[in-house]
């Protein structure tokens, strides 16, 4: 009955949590409250705080302190954009106060922004109010244009109280909590949701994402991990942010209504020319895939990326940067044979896998996506267990 609730209510995958992992886990919280395994089983499905206990153990925060600094820098130059507006985020699968925090800090940094974050989770425990951040919150370097938001002491900081004011934290369900926001219209700037869509199965990961499309605001940014930007890109329609190591996608400017009394304007036809497009930046143009179905084949681009893997041809991480620009341009069987030599190269690459699922997705193989998003998980679980270790 627990299983079932948790591969259910909470989304969790098959890989994520298996029938002797559960038993394992509950063996040992038994012995720690003094029950048997099925006693301890029957606490976490009359008590909350027990069950999003279960749940933090089996889909870990993967966080820290300004993890992906790049991250942090970019929203600083986005809220410099923005000065003096009322800014508001959405960190859902919060895991803690580290994301938020550190998103704080990106914010307030000089740039006149008021930010209103509200951090999202189940785990009460992992949400109550830092005093102070140490040990594994620290696994970064603390930027040193956010060194003033902190008292530091020997082994630890003290965030102050601007940072914890502009933080709210929300004890709920992620789904649930996302179709509530939709339900009453709420629009965020800013929407993290990191480091755990590869937990969910594929109906609650496409739940979390339909509903982060429709919370986004006109050029709202979303910040998701470092292997699920190609995913998230495809299931909400935005655009990676150019910015290399951020993580990051932008939602492009919603179309303005037509004046009243103006005529209608007819919707383009597929690959005719938009009228009265204004002409792209050079910026826009460097982070564009070129357009057309086959157009990544005969780009400068790309006959670079081909030319370092005829340089380097057991080198996967030039097939798999080929992979990604040929996917980007559309160009999906070119990209699914670029995987397939990364993933000779290196079956354990946990972005060649969960790209070749998504090209999978996309050519109605949907058994094998889903094969290979549990061998990803498996690596991703097996790299976080590494890490612990270490």
């Amino acid at each position: 009955m627990l299983l079932a609730r948790l591969l259910g209510a909470s989304g969790f995958s098959t890989e994520a949590l298996t029938e002797d992992r559960l038993r394992a886990w509950l063996q040992l919280r038994g012995r720690e409250l003094g029950l048997d395994a099925e006693s301890a089983a029957l606490a976490a499905l009359d008590r909350p705080d027990e069950y999003a206990r279960i749940e933090a153990h089996f889909a870990p925060p993967e966080t820290w302190l300004f993890r992906y600094p790049e991250s942090f820098s970019l929203l600083r130059t986005w809220a410099q954009q923005r000065r003096g507006e009322r800014l508001r985020v959405l960190v859902l699968g919060a895991g803690g106060w580290c994301e938020p925090v550190s998103i704080a800090c990106a914010l307030l940094d000089g740039s006149g922004v008021r930010p209103s974050i509200e951090a999202v989770d189940r785990n009460a425990q992992s949400m109550a109010r830092p005093s102070r951040f140490a040990g594994a919150d620290l696994r970064g370097e603390i930027p040193g244009w956010a060194s003033r938001f902190f008292a530091r002491t020997a082994d630890a900081v003290q965030p102050d109280a601007e940072l914890l004011a502009a933080v709210s934290p929300t004890i709920a369900d992620v789904v649930e909590c996302g179709a509530r926001h939709v339900a009453t219209g709420t629009r965020f700037d800013v929407i993290a949701f990191r480091n755990a869509s590869i937990y969910l199965n594929g109906e609650t990961r496409a739940q979390v994402y339909r509903a982060i499309s429709s919370l986004c605001a006109d050029r709202g940014l979303v910040l998701v991990g470092h292997s699920e930007v190609q995913g998230a890109a495809q299931e909400l329609g935005f655009k990676p942010c150019a910015a290399q190591g951020a993580f990051a996608l932008e939602r492009a400017a919603l179309p303005m209504p037509a004046p009243t009394g103006a005529l209608p304007v007819a919707p383009a036809q597929r690959g005719a020319p938009s009228p009265q497009r204004p002409a792209p930046s050079p910026q826009r143009l460097a982070a564009e895939p070129p357009p057309g179905p086959t157009a990544g084949r005969g780009t400068d681009a790309t006959a670079e990326l081909r030319a370092a893997v005829a340089a380097q041809p057991a080198d996967a991480g030039a097939h798999l940067r080929l992979a990604v620009a040929l996917d980007a341009a559309g160009d999906r069987e070119g990209a699914a044979e670029s995987v397939q030599r990364v993933l000779y190269l290196d079956r354990f690459n946990e972005d060649a896998l969960l790209l070749a699922a998504r090209l999978a997705d996309a050519r109605g193989a949907t058994a094998d996506a889903e094969r290979l998003r549990q061998r990803a998980l498996r690596v991703h679980l097996g790299r976080m267990r590494d890490e612990e270790r270490g």
